[in-house]
């Protein structure tokens, strides 16, 4: 593949990408972007990353059984493909902010450790069983 294409269609990629973050926040978010993965995670009692991971496992798993297609002669229509990439990538920007934002409350960042939120941020206090520390309120729980 020529360098024009491959430069062209990774910029389509992410061009899509960041408009598909920005209308599904509009569209899911409650003030804060991260909230459903936050509320997800108190719902089911497990750190938000885990309920991100947990949505984006539904997507792996289709990609994988389009990947094993293509070994048995079949070919998925591009607009399956496109779906699936599209919101994989979407998922894995959406934990990077996730790990930013534990990173800052890590690191003591007042602006959010004070922030009120759906579901509480664990901060990472160690030998603390992490089952136990993911409660549904609507502030940080510190431990």
């Amino acid at each position: 593949m020529e360098t024009t294409e491959f430069d062209d269609i990774v910029n389509a990629r992410l061009e899509a990408v960041k408009n598909t973050l920005l209308a599904k926040a509009e569209e899911y978010a409650r003030g804060d972007k991260l909230s459903n993965f936050k509320s997800a995670g108190a719902l089911q009692g497990i750190t938000p990353e885990k309920a991100l991971g947990g949505f984006v496992a539904k997507h792996i798993v289709a990609l994988y059984d389009f990947i094993n297609d293509i070994e048995e002669g079949v070919l998925q229509p591009f607009l399956r493909w496109d779906e699936k990439i599209g919101d994989i990538i979407a998922y894995m920007c959406l934990l990077d902010v996730m790990i930013h934002e534990r990173e800052r409350c890590l690191n003591g960042d007042k602006e959010v450790i004070e922030k009120k939120l759906t579901e509480p941020i664990d901060c990472g206090q160690k030998g603390t069983d992490s089952r136990t520390r993911y409660k549904f309120e609507r502030w940080f729980r510190w431990k």
